[in-house]
């Protein structure tokens, strides 16, 4: 991968890699608080109000739990789509120095001036097509 297209990964991706993983982590520090706050609400709470910050806390968790999921799918995704990015600039290139190098051997080639040249022309072509295909695999 050209190294210009590296750095463009670079300067694209980590930011946003960063922020995820700082979110997550805020999030996982914001919920541990909150739940501090309410078991110490709790000892202090009739029966009625212990269940309601109980189911609170609960729904709570269930709902971080699915964000922070949601988190690391969003990231998964964004780590396959940057390589399955990086994957395609290298076949990308791949190719364009195979064009490059078979349009140098096609001006450099000459036509023959006999039926045999041109035969012996036509089977060289063939053949470094056939090599070309093979490679390009």
């Amino acid at each position: 991968m050209p190294v210009v297209s590296q750095d463009r990964f670079h300067c694209m991706t980590y930011p946003l890699f960063q922020e995820l993983q700082n979110q997550r982590e805020e999030g996982t520090a914001h919920l541990k608080r909150c739940e501090q706050h309410g078991e110490a609400t709790i000892a202090h709470t009739g029966t009625a109000g212990c269940q309601a910050i109980q189911q609170q806390l609960e729904s709570l968790r269930q709902a971080w739990e699915e964000y922070a999921a949601n988190l690391e799918q969003a990231n998964s995704r964004l780590a396959d789509t940057l390589h399955k990015w990086q994957v395609y600039e290298e076949a990308f290139d791949s190719l364009m120095l195979w064009l490059k190098d078979t349009e140098r051997k096609t001006k450099e080639s000459t036509l023959g001036a006999t039926l045999d040249g041109k035969k012996a022309q036509v089977k060289r072509v063939q053949v470094c097509r056939d090599f070309d295909s093979n490679n390009l695999k």
